[in-house]
């Protein structure tokens, strides 16, 4: 029995001490802005007006708030939230709080469910240097301010199975030295 909780012990421990997962970025030339546009699940540009850092291991990365005054591709609403590495080592984009970008985002499941992301194989680009860009992509919808804010999908990504086998395994060890201490 002492050596059943022993091991319900060591796999407890286990689950919780997994490595972090390390990831270099590589990109290829990134594809032409129509074959980009058609790639995206959202294409706008805006202000950025909050940038969160996460560096938990399951929530890695930057969310960007970014009040869009152009759409071109996706929901339209006033403020949209994205994804996006913490720096170029895992592609993320080196987003400035105040400044304007261009900015083409795909779904990540990277970052949770449905998530929108971008990072510097799109793309985004900051607005001064977007010229080509803007320029194939024509006119957009301009957008009305408003607060509502749309992040497809942005929620964390879901660390439920670690905690559902922790109480499991918690409760193993419980019985495990209940049982024991009753003999």
């Amino acid at each position: 029995m002492k050596r059943i909780g022993m091991l319900l012990l060591l796999l407890f421990f286990l689950v919780w001490s997994k490595p972090e997962e390390v990831s270099a970025c590589s990109c290829v030339m990134p594809p032409p802005v129509d074959q980009a546009l058609e790639e995206a699940k959202a294409v706008f540009s805006g202000k950025v007006v909050g940038i969160t850092e996460s560096t938990k291991s399951w929530n890695r990365g930057k969310t960007v708030t970014f009040q869009v005054n152009e759409i071109w591709k996706g929901e339209e609403t006033g403020k949209i939230e994205i994804r996006t590495g913490l720096d170029d080592g895992d592609c993320g984009f080196p987003f400035v709080e105040g400044e304007s970008y261009l900015v083409f985002a795909t779904v990540n499941e990277m970052y949770g469910k449905n998530t929108l992301a971008t990072g510097i194989c799109h793309r985004t680009a900051s607005l001064a240097d977007a010229s080509e860009e803007l320029s194939e992509l024509g006119s957009g919808k301009i957008i009305e301010q408003s607060n509502e804010t749309t992040s497809v999908g942005n929620k964390t990504m879901d660390a439920g199975w670690k905690v559902a086998i922790s109480c499991v395994l918690l409760i193993l060890i419980v019985i495990t030295i209940y049982s024991r201490k009753k003999k």
